[in-house]
């Protein structure tokens, strides 16, 4: 049971920091005021929750507290797409910290994503991960705790991705790595990546079929695919028909997508700095439309695997459950 500290107070010198983050209540004062500014530390696992008291300021749009503003049928996939990328840059103004807001909705649902991912090593025992800096790397890291240790990979390579060069090239070079260890014995690969208008899932799945002629060892895609931008979009029904009839083609190429509303992590640089240095907030907006904000010791890398691997479910969802409705 995690250990839960309510309410710690906490000291603010207003007149030394006249442009503080408004994640607390304004105070017009020049001497040091104590207040109490709701908190929780769950002390088993080192992460600590903050409320945002100050949301109108906070969110650089004030209807992003509600999931109807993704998810509201009205909206066209431009311009969900549009609200998406708001939500991962946040506004101009780096003082609120306020980078990468995340539904806590869209965090379960990834979670139960996860989770059948998790299972197909079951079925499909594999020796060797393959993913791609950068969503397919941190796709990984929250999928590794759903994998059993009985069936987790012998190796798990991950191909460094080279800004000068195109995606093509990346992708190449991580099939590369494939054909490499497969020279030397290797049977059975598994590549974990990321799609949301399938067009790089295309490319991977063609450069697998051409660099192998027609000799392709058992190589399995878990693609974890962002529904949300996409529906309705004929274009890109296209090309995930594209995307099946070349599979149906090459019995060893076992495919599976699933799908979840908002990739966690996606675009979004601060969710993806390596290093306790990395100090930037978790931003979660809760089912009843408060803020928290979650940081740990170990960076906020480290702090959104905790978060994706389940450990602190029922710690948030006693936050949201005690608060006024």
């Amino acid at each position: 049971m995690d250990n839960i500290k309510n309410n710690s107070a906490v000291t603010v010198p207003i007149a030394e920091t006249p442009r503080k983050p408004k994640t607390a209540h304004s105070i017009s004062s020049s001497h040091k005021i104590k207040i109490k500014i709701p908190s929780i530390t769950i002390s088993s696992i080192g992460v600590e929750f903050n409320q945002v008291a100050d949301m109108d300021n906070f969110l650089p749009d004030i209807d992003m507290k509600s999931i109807e503003y993704l998810h509201s049928k009205e909206l066209h996939k431009r311009e969900i797409s549009n609200r998406i990328k708001q939500m991962r840059q946040g506004s101009y103004n780096t003082n609120l910290n306020n980078k990468g807001l995340i539904f806590w909705r869209h965090i379960q649902d990834q979670q139960n994503a996860l989770q059948q991912m998790g299972e197909s090593f079951k079925k499909n025992p594999t020796e060797v991960v393959v993913n791609m800096e950068r969503g397919g790397t941190i796709l990984y890291d929250f999928l590794e705790p759903y994998i059993s240790e009985s069936v987790r990979p012998k190796i798990v390579i991950t191909t460094e991705k080279e800004p000068s060069r195109r995606s093509t090239e990346h992708i190449k070079k991580m099939v590369r790595e494939i054909q490499n260890l497969a020279k030397i014995g290797f049977e059975s690969f598994t590549i974990v990546e990321v799609s949301i208008s399938g067009i790089q899932l295309l490319k991977i799945i063609k450069t697998i079929i051409k660099t192998f002629d027609g000799d392709i060892p058992n190589i399995q895609l878990l693609i974890l695919k962002q529904s949300l931008g996409s529906r309705e979009d004929p274009e890109g029904k296209r090309i995930y028909e594209k995307i099946e009839k070349k599979v149906e083609l090459k019995h060893k190429l076992n495919l599976q997508i699933f799908t979840t509303p908002f990739l966690i992590g996606e675009d979004v640089p601060v969710h993806l700095y390596y290093g306790s240095q990395n100090q930037h907030p978790i931003n979660l907006i809760l089912p009843d439309e408060s803020i928290w904000q979650c940081k740990s010791s170990f960076g906020a890398r480290e702090t959104l695997k905790t978060v994706m691997s389940g450990q602190v479910n029922s710690s948030i969802s006693a936050l949201h459950a005690k608060q006024p409705q």
